[in-house]
């Protein structure tokens, strides 16, 4: 399949380098026929995850080791996110390294949307993983974190939980249930190749009973801290779950510059269906981009079908 993101004009100057396509709106999907089931139209769906690097807010959190900074510096952090984010017009934000509800919050609003949503975690710095939508939540399942559930390690020596969940949100999308599982992993500077590896077969766990229970329409997006071919990525795809972000021409497939290399750290992965329904994948570069983060934001299209 083609991909070919094509966005709303005010970012096309920041796409310049992906070279992606600009003809007509992708978003609008297929015009349903006189007759057709309307249960069988497929709805566009916008997914973008994006691991924001130490969104914090200005107050002291005596319980982790957070930053401070000053209210005029969480301003402008703010004002660089909305830069990028409110050109794409996204239906599901899942968003990394976000301190609290609150900032969460503050930064939702200046996007203009009403429902977000973070569970803290036990990151000792207090960074989290969110979601910022305009979708409904699906009526059951809502939302789901896997917080304190134990997990082993790939040798079985010990028990492990997740530092920064996997959560769960279910969503509404043309009376289809679309579940986006927001994950963020060991840091690789801390070395923890298991535990990444532990928190990858858990995840696709958590993953695979979705869709064996019928929820065909599955997502696991987020900072998954290691590389193509690696331990992880193999651990978490040795399942059904496909690797979006292969359709991404090979030399924008980068989201994060580790030790001076490009590589890539965050992915979009999708159950069959969703993979099916995918229209067009991107990772997004450029100077707003960089001003607002140390990682590069990854955007999927979806036409979503019950």
């Amino acid at each position: 399949m083609g991909f070919s993101l094509r966005f709303a004009p005010a970012t096309v100057a920041l796409l310049a380098l992906l070279a992606v396509g600009c003809g007509d709106d992708g978003r609008d999907g297929p015009t349903p026929d006189a007759g057709v089931d309307a249960e069988a139209v497929a709805t566009p769906m916008r997914v973008v995850t994006w691991n924001v690097e130490n969104l914090f807010d200005e107050v002291d959190d005596p319980d982790t080791i957070d930053d401070v900074p000053s209210a005029a510096v969480v301003n402008r952090k703010l004002d660089d996110i909305a830069a990028v984010l409110t050109p794409l017009e996204a239906d599901f934000i899942a968003l990394q390294e976000v301190e609290n509800e609150a900032i969460l919050g503050r930064l939702a609003d200046q996007l203009g949307y009403e429902q977000y949503g973070l569970i803290d975690a036990f990151d000792g710095r207090g960074i989290d993983v969110g979601y910022i939508t305009r979708l409904p939540l699906a009526s059951s399942p809502m939302v789901t974190s896997h917080l304190g559930e134990r997990f082993p390690l790939p040798d079985g020596s010990d028990d492990i939980y997740f530092t920064r969940d996997a959560l769960e949100v279910f969503v509404d999308v043309g009376g289809a249930t679309v579940g986006v599982i927001i994950v963020h992993f060991r840091s690789m500077r801390d070395g923890g190749a298991d535990i990444r590896q532990a928190e990858a077969a858990y995840t696709a766990q958590i993953a695979e009973a979705r869709i064996s229970s019928g929820l065909n329409n599955i997502l696991v997006v987020g900072d998954l801290n290691d590389i193509p071919g690696s331990a992880p990525l193999d651990e978490i795809l040795a399942g059904s779950l496909v690797d979006l972000t292969l359709e991404v021409p090979e030399d924008d497939r980068w989201t994060f510059v580790f030790d001076r290399v490009r590589r890539q750290f965050d992915y979009i992965l999708g159950s069959p269906q969703m993979a099916a329904s995918a229209t067009d994948v991107v990772i997004l570069h450029g100077g707003e981009v960089d001003a607002a983060s140390d990682h590069q934001p990854v955007a999927a299209d979806f036409l979503v079908t019950p």
